[in-house]
């Protein structure tokens, strides 16, 4: 039964078939509690680094006039600092990651998303939304491990399923290399 303090608990997928009842169905357990959305959740929608990240494209590519490129970008770099617990920001963004201001505008795209990347590093999927979409980072840039199920240069075209989508689902593909574009990648 649905806690009646907090009605919009989080309920997996796999659980939601075992709910009855007038509170069953998709409303149901996709509803996003605090737990999800409240402040100081793990699973924040938008951090203030990602939407100074997302306001820096957008004045990159002139959708708005309130605020340059630049602006957006370093103040982005500094919330994302502040998110982690670490000071210096300033110094970093003037020593490490200064804004190409006469560089092009995929310089300055790249400067963005890269920026962007690092401060997204506590949300993959939205890290990995963004490099499908723009094609940033260069994945030459990236660090490669020997935990990584990757080669060297490689980057993950797709999720794998889970064991418990294998358990539930007869008709979950077999697995293949994360390197292995989906069908609407090829």
């Amino acid at each position: 039964d649905p806690d009646p303090v907090n009605p919009h608990q989080f309920i997996t997928q796999a659980d939601g078939p075992n709910v009855t009842g007038p509170d069953a169905g998709l409303s149901y357990y996709s509803a996003r509690g605090n737990y999800m959305i409240g402040t100081g959740s793990a699973f924040p929608y938008f951090t203030a680094a990602e939407s100074n990240f997302l306001q820096a494209e957008a004045a990159l590519r002139g959708w708005i006039t309130t605020g340059t490129a630049q602006e957006f970008y370093e103040q982005g770099i500094r919330d994302s600092f502040a998110s982690a617990g670490l000071s210096g920001a300033d110094t970093w963004i003037a020593n490490f990651a200064p804004y190409p201001t006469g560089g092009t505008f995929d310089d300055q795209l790249e400067a963005i998303m890269m920026a962007k990347w690092v401060a997204l590093i506590r949300q993959p999927i939205e890290m990995w939304n963004e490099w499908k979409r723009t094609g940033y980072p260069d994945t030459d840039v990236i660090a490669t491990s020997t935990a990584s199920l990757l080669n060297p240069g490689e980057f993950p075209l797709r999720f794998p399923p889970t064991q418990t989508e294998a358990d539930l689902n007869e008709n979950t593909p077999e697995v293949v290399s994360l390197a292995t574009p989906v069908w609407w990648d090829r």
